[in-house]
């Protein structure tokens, strides 16, 4: 459960970061 968390923050960390840079 934990292990599952956290995959999911990373992921979450990794999509907003390609958002963000998309829009520069």
């Amino acid at each position: 459960m934990t292990a599952f968390l956290n995959y999911r923050s990373n992921t979450g960390k990794y999509i907003y970061i390609l958002m963000t840079l998309k829009h520069y």
